[in-house]
């Protein structure tokens, strides 16, 4: 959802409104199964789909900790956010909710801890 920043009610742009055009491409991406390769980390952008969201729907983004967990079974949702880069006054608002195990719960058949893959993930994108 994009909310116009200048407009004191932050009411809901929709794409008739004149401040649509200056978002351009941002929004919610995500990398279809297909698509998904190490080509990403050169070019983080390349082969990522964007996805809209119905206004009256809710989505579920699966991490890789329910990956590991579930065993493969559930698979992450590889994504990533971009910003409008012309849209100064524009706001993208969502609410994220991280449902997680505790540090010390051992994931599916990995034998690691949740606290010792959060750690690499860590490592691993920063």
């Amino acid at each position: 959802m994009f909310v116009s920043a200048d407009d004191p009610t932050h009411a809901e742009l929709s794409p008739t409104d004149a401040g649509w055009a200056a978002l351009g491409d941002a929004g919610l991406y995500v990398y279809p199964r297909s698509a998904a390769s190490s080509d990403t980390a050169a070019s983080p952008s390349a082969g990522a789909v964007q996805v809209q969201i119905p206004r009256e729907a809710l989505a579920f983004q699966l991490g890789e900790a329910a990956q590991v967990a579930s065993g493969g079974l559930l698979e992450a949702t590889p994504h990533l956010v971009r910003a409008a880069s012309s849209a100064a006054s524009v706001a993208r608002n969502t609410f994220a909710v991280f449902l997680q195990p505790d540090v010390d719960c051992v994931l599916g058949d990995a034998g690691v801890t949740f606290g010792e893959f959060t750690a690499e993930v860590l490592k691993r994108h920063y």
